[in-house]
């Protein structure tokens, strides 16, 4: 096996063991989805795309080391089937095995050897095929970047951009919000929209039923105590008629307080990653006496929450931006990970280092027709978001998208000259 292959296959192995087998990411019981769906919970889409990209190296690792594609495939199908086994005998607890999770790891096994079978054409294709994936790419890129700049926005398109007014805000028929548990920490009240209040003085949750989906509203809890259960426990939970996603939900998670909301991302079978302040009950018992408070902004660009209480002060802020879609397809590293910045390198990297690499093998005009790709990219960013009112990419990300498609077209010319070795 080549060096590359060793390494594919000691960071893909790692990576399905770490994502499969070990605890963390837990499901409440009531959240498992049934073993045999093929479109499993709300979330099923980022699990396809999770799992395609989770059991990519290994078939490039197995690829490398001169195995034939359907011998890859099966080996894929046989390890999916052996972790979904242990997920559904409970280890790790409380973590769901489907059938869909064979098909899309299966999938994802076959997609390296597929990638591997083709490395020459991708790594060092000829002037007119360079020229052809240079403007397919670029305009996959931006698809992608407009899809998520569409997913990050309010799923009714009809709402104005106002806050609800009070008149919108109603108890909810609701008695229990359907497949979550009890919250275990005690909500003495909660306000909803600055001005509808709830007063609990117990472990129920306040759900509250608002008129229509607005992009804009303001949420507070007061609490003590905190949930037993590790996984999440909604604390107010704000939704529409007929609805059970959430328009609005503060709650915990473990030691952490999130705030969620749903957009067109849900509808479209995709994670929107929570606003999360990791320590907000770190220390405390279920039966402590300390209050928290908990302050909530949800906006069209972005989702901050606060919280305050004795010994603790902590702000998140979650910028609903196009750059966001690595987040989406995936729910292990969240925004607040220390691992954040590098997965989101990742993610930049696999759409617009490919842009300067084929442009730079693109014979005569290579420049301009790198320019031109990568412009048509920078349209997108620079201009839909305002369109839309989600956040604009910030100005770090700009520089790392121009490091990283100088990246590719210097690999490029490098490998060229027989300077880089692949």
């Amino acid at each position: 096996m080549s060096r590359l292959g060793r390494w594919v296959w000691v960071v893909g192995g790692g990576l399905i063991v770490w994502a499969t087998l070990l605890p963390g990411n837990e499901i409440a019981s009531q959240q498992i989805p049934p073993r045999w769906c093929l479109m499993c919970g709300g979330l099923w889409m980022t699990d396809a795309l999770s799992n395609v990209a989770l059991f990519a190296p290994l078939g490039i690792a197995l690829a490398l080391r001169g195995w034939r594609w359907w011998i890859v495939g099966a080996a894929a199908l046989g390890l999916s089937v052996g972790v979904e086994t242990l997920q559904s005998l409970g280890f790790p607890p409380a973590r769901s095995a489907a059938l869909a999770d064979v098909i899309t790891n299966s999938l994802g096994g076959l997609l390296g050897a597929g990638l591997v079978a083709r490395w020459d054409w991708v790594v060092a294709p000829s002037v007119v095929v360079a020229r052809r994936l240079t403007v397919a790419w670029a305009a996959g890129a931006s698809a992608v970047f407009g899809f998520t700049t569409l997913a990050v926005g309010p799923r009714d398109a009809r709402v104005g951009a106002a806050a609800s007014s009070a008149a919108d805000l109603s108890a909810s028929p609701y008695p229990h919000i359907p497949g979550q548990p009890w919250s275990g920490g005690i909500l003495d009240s909660a306000i909803v929209g600055g001005t509808y209040r709830v007063r609990r003085g117990s472990s129920e949750p306040a759900i509250v039923q608002i008129g229509r989906d607005v992009p804009m509203l303001d949420a507070e809890a007061f609490v003590h105590g905190r949930a037993t259960e590790p996984s999440t426990v909604p604390i107010v939970f704000v939704h529409a008629p007929s609805d059970s996603a959430p328009v609005l939900q503060l709650r915990s998670h473990g030691d952490a307080a999130e705030l969620a909301v749903t957009r067109r991302a849900w509808a479209w079978g995709l994670a929107l990653p929570p606003a999360r302040l990791a320590d907000a009950f770190r220390g405390r018992t279920p039966d402590d006496a300390r209050p928290l408070h908990l302050v909530a902004h949800v906006g069209r660009d972005s989702l901050v929450l606060s919280a305050r209480g004795p010994g603790y002060e902590g702000r998140a802020v979650l910028a609903l931006a196009p750059t966001l879609g690595w987040a989406m397809i995936q729910t292990v590293v969240e925004p607040s990970s220390a691992l954040a910045p590098i997965v989101l390198c990742c993610w930049l990297a696999g759409l617009v280092l490919p842009i300067g690499w084929w442009g730079a093998r693109s014979g005569g005009g290579s420049r301009w027709i790198t320019l031109a790709a990568a412009g048509a990219v920078a349209i997108v960013l620079r201009f839909l978001p305002p369109i839309t009112g989600v956040a604009p990419v910030s100005r770090p990300q700009w520089m790392a998208l121009a490091v990283l498609l100088a990246a590719g077209a210097v690999g490029s010319r490098l490998l060229h000259r027989g300077r880089l070795p692949i």
